[in-house]
């Protein structure tokens, strides 16, 4: 719908394609913080999305050559006007040093017209008022998420920051996992990359649903699940408290009278306690959702603490015709970034290639399934290793940390609690 900004907006999205023709370096900073729904026309965003393709997955010589081939393969080179649009964005040759006041304006003129379209939907009729404002304020959250972009700062400018910090008392809080003799070595800090592997039933989700309980108490957490629905992830935080099974959770009526009482105190405690862990449904979950829900998390409550993806070969890529490993290792350069631009750890579970499964030895890095990547990008690398599943005796294996020791801790697995501890205090 025209709004009086449309000759703005073409001249301002034919400048950001044009410099990218000319400066292909630039795709990657453009990239950063311009989608190509930002764009208000048609064809110059079916260009950009081309752009973005050929700068992901081809030799990243972005010209009308390989613009041309990405469109005509996706059957809409006459959608995006043909060759002589793309010729076109050549004939008036913009100033590269001013991509980013293009960016500025494209991406100012997209979320007005978000918020236009939001408007109009919170003033229909239909749904009650209440869940019609909930739905816009939400989406308001997300459409907001994409504000932010990456900047470059000096190192003096980073020490008068940290100084600043220390002298408002504004140290980093780091997320504990509340097994001491883990946390008396390992520190999981901002910007962190965590991954925790194993093999099936070895304790991974346990693992990372404690650790978030516990950062839970000091810090809002984000946890995305995208095996378990959140009635199951509800069943399982109420097996740490109770000690009974799921089976008994959702079916109180079939069990004791002290196991009903101990349900019950459980409901409760979860009801007047855990608002500050945030369940993310099972689905199609990408980066940018990770990025999108957490920032609004942030914006909301004006913190988060960490984010746990279980697990990170489920995730989804929006990119065609890619394969395994190389889909997962996008997966983990893009949540490293996620993790960055959040300033928050970031948590993925992942699993294990079939050799380890096979053997159950003790993993070591080249185990992580699919990807070199996973081991490249992670910060700090736990596994999980429980060599008999139907004993408690285990071991957590931190078998990478950038900024601190490699060790192990013996732990035992409470099965019924699906939490681990520790078998020896800290140090």
């Amino acid at each position: 719908m025209p709004d009086g900004r449309l000759p703005h907006d073409r001249e301002a999205e034919a400048a950001i394609l044009g410099a990218l023709m000319l400066d292909k370096a630039l795709v990657w900073e453009v990239m950063t913080s311009l989608k190509p729904e930002d764009m208000y026309v048609e064809p110059h965003r079916l260009i950009l999305e081309a752009m973005y393709d050929v700068a992901e997955n081809g030799d990243g010589k972005i010209d009308i050559v390989s613009i041309r081939h990405v469109l005509e393969c996706r059957r809409q080179l006459e959608r995006a006007g043909g060759t002589a649009s793309l010729s076109g964005l050549m004939d008036s040759l913009p100033d590269v040093a001013n991509v980013g006041h293009y960016v500025n304006i494209v991406l100012e003129h997209s979320l007005d017209r978000k918020m236009r379209a939001l408007g109009q939907r919170l003033s229909q009729n239909g749904s009650p008022p209440k869940e019609r404002a909930h739905a816009v304020l939400a989406e308001m959250y997300q459409a907001l998420a994409g504000e932010d972009s990456a900047r470059v700062l000096t190192m003096a400018e980073v020490a008068r920051a940290y100084e600043a910090n220390i002298a408002a008392g504004l140290q980093e809080r780091c997320i504990e996992t509340g097994i001491g003799s883990l946390d008396a070595y390992v520190t999981i800090r901002k910007k962190n990359q965590i991954v925790i592997a194993g093999n099936p039933s070895t304790g991974k989700s346990s693992l990372a649903m404690q650790i978030a309980l516990n950062a839970m108490k000091t810090h809002h957490v984000l946890f995305i699940s995208l095996e378990m629905s959140e009635d199951e992830l509800f069943e399982r935080v109420v097996q740490g408290m109770t000690g009974c099974s799921a089976k008994v959770i959702a079916n109180p009526s079939f069990t004791t009278d002290t196991n009903r009482q101990r349900i019950a105190e459980a409901f409760a405690r979860v009801r007047d306690t855990h608002h500050q862990l945030h369940l993310l449904s099972p689905g199609m979950v990408t980066p940018q959702d990770v990025m999108a829900h957490a920032r609004a998390i942030q914006i909301r409550y004006g913190s988060l603490g960490l984010v746990v993806v279980d697990y990170l070969q489920l995730m989804h890529c929006p990119l065609k015709n890619m394969g395994t490993t190389e889909r997962v290792t996008w997966l983990s350069r893009h949540m490293k970034a996620v993790a960055r631009q959040l300033n928050v750890p970031v948590m993925l579970l992942s699993q294990l290639s079939r050799d380890n499964t096979r053997g159950n030895r003790e993993p070591e890095l080249h185990d992580l399934r699919d990807s070199g990547a996973i081991e490249q990008d992670a910060d700090i690398v736990i596994f999980t290793h429980r060599p008999i599943l139907e004993e408690e005796a285990g071991v957590l294996l931190v078998r990478k940390q950038r900024h601190g020791p490699t060790g192990r801790t013996q732990v035992n697995f409470e099965s019924n609690r699906s939490r681990f501890l520790a078998t020896h205090p800290a140090p």
